[in-house]
């Protein structure tokens, strides 16, 4: 028996020893790891996956992934070999299901529909902030119909195209704009006008005298498109509606992926960052990049620069006049959640710009 306890003794004398062999070894190899092979985070992607819409609100992201900004950026912080790449979606609600399922890390649109998902998501493993503007550019709502001069215009005869019904940002400043003119117990009144249509075919629609859809509210280049067409007039502009100039398309994430890859994160704001700012050092460059990534076959550079300089559109980071739209849908009863200001609705390291 004495024998057989020695015998034990000196097994699990060597298994420990064996085990704090195996454990420093370990150890060591996932430093080195470290070394060699820096981390982005656990669960970081090797691609990081953008999603975008249609038109040239959406430039800062292509001129980011064409120029790879986010790749030498994330080079310079230490975070080894990341790669970027633009998903276009034809709905808000698909590239937020994406967002939410993690197949894409950034999603990218119209206030309203961050504004939307962001209240939606309070306290919940879905919860999401804003990552910076992406330009403030007016869109335009056109007719072909000479006979509406203003909002009060508008009958059961018209039929107006936005991006989605009730959900689009489209959408969302025609409320605002028949609240403004009939009383906002009203701004729901236009909406039975409204039909979902996407920005090229909006185009096709508004050129065509048979078409229902006999106005359109879009932004350029599609706006400017229109107004080249025989017959269509602005009835007014999204500036009009929310008393100036105002963010079109901003960009957000998760918090759960920002929070799981700090240090990408970080990246990814000073990549938006540089990448706005190589559109307005570099006009010329930022329209081909436009017209490549796009596939726009109808415009020229020549066209796209007419747009990049004029001046009522400014690509700028800083949120501008959000809370205006965020404190319409509170009022009418679109989201629950309200903010104080409207830093609450974006990430830490935007709050600190003058933003609105």
């Amino acid at each position: 028996m004495k024998g057989e306890r020695h015998v034990k003794k000196i097994v699990i004398t060597e298994a420990k020893s064996l085990w704090c062999k195996w454990r420093t070894t370990f150890a060591s190899c996932v430093c080195l790891l470290a070394v060699l092979f820096p981390e982005v985070s656990v669960g970081a992607p090797a691609t990081v996956k953008i999603g975008v819409g249609t038109g040239i609100g959406y430039l800062p992201l292509q001129v980011m992934v064409k120029n790879q900004v986010l790749e030498q950026v994330s080079r310079k912080s230490g975070l080894g070999e990341v790669k970027t790449e633009l998903v276009e979606f034809p709905t808000a609600s698909a590239m937020t299901d994406a967002l939410l399922s993690g197949s894409i890390q950034y999603a990218s649109g119209g206030v309203s529909t961050f504004a939307v998902l962001w209240a939606k998501a309070e306290g919940g493993a879905n919860q999401v902030r804003g990552i910076g503007a992406l330009v403030s550019m007016p869109m335009y709502l056109n007719t072909r119909n000479p006979r509406i001069k203003t909002i009060r215009d508008f009958d059961e005869r018209d039929r107006i195209g936005v991006a989605g019904i009730k959900s689009s940002y489209q959408a969302m400043l025609i409320q605002m704009a028949a609240a403004e003119a009939f009383g906002f117990e009203n701004y729901a009144k236009l909406d039975p006008l409204t039909v979902a249509v996407s920005n090229p075919n909006g185009v096709i629609a508004l050129g065509n005298p048979m078409s229902e859809i006999n106005t359109h509210f879009t932004p350029p280049p599609f706006a400017y498109w229109e107004r080249k067409l025989p017959g269509v007039h602005t009835v007014l502009t999204s500036y009009d509606i929310l008393g100036g100039p105002a963010t079109l398309n901003m960009v957000w994430a998760a918090n759960r992926f920002a929070d799981e890859n700090p240090k990408l994160h970080a990246a990814f704001w000073k990549a938006l960052q540089e990448a706005t700012a190589q559109i307005n050092a570099n006009k010329t460059a930022a329209a081909q990049i436009y017209l490549q990534a796009s596939g726009d076959k109808k415009s020229t550079v020549a066209e796209i620069m007419e747009l990049l300089n004029d001046p009522q559109i400014i690509y700028n980071v800083t949120p501008n006049r959000v809370m205006r739209v965020v404190d319409f849908l509170v009022k009418a009863g679109a989201i629950k959640r309200k903010a104080s200001t409207w830093g609450e609705l974006f990430f830490p390291e935007v709050q600190v710009l003058p933003g609105s």
